[in-house]
């Protein structure tokens, strides 16, 4: 994953995206119209932020999305975007765990989870030399 963010950003145009698109923050009614909440961390940058997000928490959605939008989720940008949407929501459980003690246990599951996939990718990496 850090070689993958260290290879820089992708040139994406930027646009107006909902910022934090994932399943806590999106509704669908019985007739599948959908409507998204929560736009306080809305922006201007790459639509493929939303996307990763969407992947990272409801991938059957994310998927879909992605199809409706000719993306392909497989991309170098969408997995760029993956990586560092990870790396947000990691910092992001850190500082949420410091201030709610209730979160903490989940907090350190996922982080042990997120290290052991780095470890196993790295090593992965080195075997396939």
């Amino acid at each position: 994953m850090v070689d993958l963010l260290r290879q820089g950003e992708p040139e994406d145009p930027w646009q107006l995206v909902h910022g934090d698109a994932h399943r806590v923050n999106v509704a669908a009614d019985d007739k599948g119209q959908i409507t998204w909440f929560d736009f306080e961390d809305a922006n201007r940058r790459p639509l493929a932020w939303d996307l990763a997000t969407l992947l990272r928490s409801w991938p059957n959605a994310g998927r879909e999305a992605c199809r409706l939008l000719s993306t392909n989720p497989d991309s170098y940008s969408m997995r760029w975007h993956y990586e560092l949407r990870e790396v947000y929501a990691l910092l992001w459980n850190l500082l949420y765990a410091q201030r709610f003690a209730r979160t903490r246990a989940a907090t350190a599951r996922r982080e042990a989870t997120w290290l052991r996939r780095q470890v196993e990718d790295h090593l992965d990496r080195r075997v396939d030399r």
